[in-house]
């Protein structure tokens, strides 16, 4: 360790540090003494360096953004087909992902941990993957008229949903074969290409209104999911839950032993209501393409009414990991059932339909970042909807 101090080489010592020991614990278990003692570095030399522990977290995603952006870089700036570098640009940017594992950890917690810092990555982002779809239309080779920053932000999300699937929960891979069919899925979209009926009569604009807490124990998750939405697991006490719930403290120990106990079982609930908002939405629909469309409205209408859910179900895979591995594994569980039956009744193309759930999902996950929580909308763009039902079921090729 002294020899690498001497190179001085100090700061960039403190950030492979301080990726490892967020990494590891995560940023709110995580202080500035243990990434000291673990870099053999005084604290009063850290503060040479950084002002505090959220600067350093702040420079460990930036460097990390700017790895990610040279890597992508590097393969759209290729002499290379417009296609062919959005099916390199998928590979690559997992395998970035796959080889940066434990940094790229450390950006999933930022993002509601520093939302700005955050918020700046998926721009750059997005104007890096946007180049070689400006390229494309430009060519001829994708749609005209393709809305690139929609299709960009999509494909986002389909890599970190796929990545945080295969790559961070378990670190196995893709199963063999699934990326050049996710690839095929961007270009060619899942639609089989089979008539489809009309659309349903009297497409839902609202799916009913949220329904007033009936008892203390629904009062208390309702005032701890706008708490944990807005200050986080860490900065929330059970206090600040049963105050704002208009409860005596001790109300809350009827229901729930703990603070994680309850956060927990909102996360569950968050879940559930969600499932139920798009059952109920896509009640009595037959067709898959359809009830994809029903589907992606039902849930942007439930996180414009549930903008806190974010923030809790992300930070839920770093308080308490299994249970935010399972928010979505239910979800995708459920998701997979229904994309099977599409491709039996031959209305959706065969892809694997884990891997496929889990690319729509992230699809939905990224846009609802822009429409909900960096726009603000309480509802997204019917344009914007309409070119993510394009990409998704036609794909980016003309």
């Amino acid at each position: 360790m002294a020899e690498r101090l001497t190179l001085g080489n100090t700061r960039e010592l403190l950030l492979s540090v301080a990726e490892e020991v967020f990494g590891e614990h995560g940023f709110h278990r995580s202080s500035v003494s243990s990434i000291c003692r673990r870099a053999g570095v005084a604290r009063a030399t850290f503060y040479q360096y950084f002002a505090d522990k959220e600067a350093l977290y702040s420079a460990l995603v930036e460097q990390l953004q700017d790895e990610l952006l040279g890597h992508l870089a590097q393969v759209f700036s290729a002499s290379l087909d417009p296609k062919v570098k959005i099916t390199h640009g998928l590979g690559h940017h997992l395998q970035f992902i796959r080889l940066r594992r434990q940094a790229y950890r450390v950006f999933r917690e930022g993002e509601f941990i520093l939302p700005e810092v955050s918020r700046r990555f998926y721009r750059a982002l997005i104007a890096q993957w946007a180049k070689p779809l400006e390229e494309g239309v430009r060519e001829g080779v994708f749609r005209p008229y393709l809305d690139v920053e929609i299709c960009a932000l999509a494909i986002l999300g389909m890599v970190e949903f796929l990545a945080m699937r295969y790559l961070i929960w378990e670190a196995e891979g893709l199963p063999e074969g699934a990326l050049a069919k996710m690839e095929e899925f961007l270009l060619y979209g899942m639609d089989s290409g089979a008539p489809r009926p009309p659309a349903p009569q009297g497409l839902p604009a609202e799916w009913g209104e949220e329904r007033v807490p009936e008892n203390s124990r629904e009062s208390l998750l309702q005032a701890a999911e706008i708490l944990f939405g807005t200050q986080g697991y860490y900065a929330t006490q059970v206090v600040n839950i049963t105050q704002a719930a208009g409860l005596g403290a001790g109300t809350f120990y009827l229901y729930f032993p703990t603070k994680e106990a309850a956060f927990v079982e909102l996360v569950r609930t968050i879940n559930q209501k969600l499932r139920q908002h798009i059952r109920q939405a896509i009640q009595g629909v037959a067709d898959r393409r359809w009830i994809e469309e029903l589907g992606f409205r039902a849930f942007f209408s439930f996180i414009t009414r549930h903008p806190h859910a974010y923030r809790i179900v992300r930070e839920a895979e770093f308080v308490v990991p299994e249970v935010g591995q399972e928010y979505y594994r239910r979800f995708a569980s459920g998701y997979m059932r229904g994309l099977e039956e599409g491709m039996r009744r031959g209305e959706i193309r065969e892809l694997p339909p884990e891997p496929l759930a889990y690319s729509l999902m992230g699809m939905g996950h990224a846009l609802g970042l822009k429409w909900v929580l960096w726009e603000g909308r309480r509802d997204p763009p019917e344009e914007g909807l309409q070119a993510l039902f394009s990409l998704i079921f036609r794909g980016l090729l003309r």
